[in-house]
């Protein structure tokens, strides 16, 4: 009988790295943006207030969530270990005709 065992590993390259890094400061830079933009809008002097750059820091923070979700499926590597093994059991015709 032969029993075969797998065992694998995945890491990050450079790039995933990087992308989980961008994964998990998009959305804080987006959060930072709409409290500019929040804070733009309730400031006395709202109807004069220049807009364009909270809305940049938003979407900014929005396009860095998704490439760092395309670079973190990209920047992996993966590492197989395959361990075959034979029995006595599968060496002795009499032994498996017997079902022992």
């Amino acid at each position: 009988m032969t029993n075969i065992q797998i065992q694998s590993e995945q890491e990050f390259t450079y790039d995933g790295r990087v992308g989980a890094f961008l994964f998990i400061c998009g959305p804080i830079v987006s959060v930072l943006g709409y409290a500019w933009l929040l804070n733009e809008l309730t400031s006395s002097y709202a109807s004069s207030a220049d807009l364009a750059p909270p809305f940049v820091v938003m979407a900014a923070g929005g396009v860095a969530l998704l490439i760092g979700c395309v670079m973190m499926l990209i920047g992996r590597t993966y590492r197989h270990v395959v361990t075959v093994q034979q029995s006595d059991r599968a060496a002795d015709p009499q032994a498996m005709r017997d079902g022992r």
